[in-house]
């Protein structure tokens, strides 16, 4: 039988995450030196070299050690479960280190009042705060890099537990003088004639929502400019004529302010008028009954509940 215990597994958990033995050193309060002896015994078990040197002399996972990640993690996780099932959660005593991802746009709307009860909750805990705006695997959730994830991610649900958190909408806004208003009854057709800016989480200017739709049902529009940040989305429209494609609850505090309008062109395809959106909380399956994520998850859920 291989002689593995658990501060080896602890070890090689951070190894993996960390990828790096001077991170995964002070991530679980160890000496570099006893770092390294741990990372030989691992080698020597697996007989793998499990961090490897890539471009420029940087550490990489062996593709062993990626297969492993998301095991370890959920091992690691049931253990601690087993060790400390009888342990109550405190919040008011916590030290825990929360990490939670989301988009800017839920940021916007989310983070001062989750900051808020977060502290009253959990005076002593922390929260670490993680952009996160598309998905292309789940594996800093199953590798527990992240606690949560708020957001919208379709082809992840069936790897992933999730709850609604609210709903959205799209649809057009303009600063409160745009000349398009002086129209009693603007047109699509007259919305087609200035430029349409719009959020793009992806590197590539045709992967956001509004572009996709247009491409696919052959709208006679274009999106001239595309802005990786939901807030400056907003400020540039308010001091130009560009014509806003976003999602509502982004552009409230904006309408409150009379700084923009929304704008309900007539004629406008169905499909480009209010189109409706779900925003979840997603979560790794090996943490459904981890107390802290329960907590964790209630305290967010309540920021929804009116």
């Amino acid at each position: 039988m291989i002689n593995v215990n658990f501060n080896l597994l602890k070890v090689l958990d951070a190894l993996l995450t960390e990828v790096h033995v001077t991170n995964a050193s002070k991530k679980i309060h160890l000496t570099q030196a006893a770092t390294s002896n741990a990372l030989a015994q691992l080698r020597k078990i697996y007989n793998d070299p499990l961090l490897i040197r890539g471009q420029g002399s940087k550490m990489q996972l062996s593709p062993l050690a990626k297969k492993l990640k998301p095991q370890v993690a959920s091992t690691l996780e049931k253990l601690e479960t087993v060790f400390t099932q009888n342990t109550v959660f405190c919040p008011k005593t916590t030290t825990h280190i929360f990490h939670i991802g989301m988009s800017d746009y839920i940021e916007t709307i989310t983070l001062n009042k989750l900051i808020e009860i977060f502290y009253q909750a959990a005076p002593n805990a922390k929260l670490v705060v993680h952009h996160v705006n598309y998905l292309e695997s789940t594996q800093r959730l199953e590798s527990g890099d992240l606690d949560l994830l708020l957001g919208n991610f379709p082809h992840f649900e069936e790897r992933l537990m999730k709850s609604k958190l609210f709903s959205d909408h799209t649809a057009f806004y303009v600063r409160t003088d745009h000349p398009i208003l002086q129209t009693k009854l603007p047109t699509f057709r007259q919305l087609q004639t200035y430029p349409i800016i719009t959020v793009n989480y992806a590197d590539k200017p045709n992967m956001n929502y509004l572009a996709q739709l247009l491409q696919k049902k052959h709208y006679n529009i274009h999106v001239n400019i595309t802005v990786p940040h939901a807030l400056s989305l907003m400020q540039a429209v308010i001091s130009s004529n560009y014509i806003a494609y976003s999602a509502s609850r982004l552009a409230l505090p904006y309408l409150a302010s009379n700084d923009v309008k929304t704008l309900l062109p007539k004629g406008t395809p169905k499909a480009l008028t209010y189109n409706h959106f779900d925003v979840y909380l997603y979560w790794s399956k090996h943490l459904s009954n981890n107390q802290a994520n329960v907590w964790l998850r209630q305290l967010i859920q309540e920021i929804f509940v009116l």
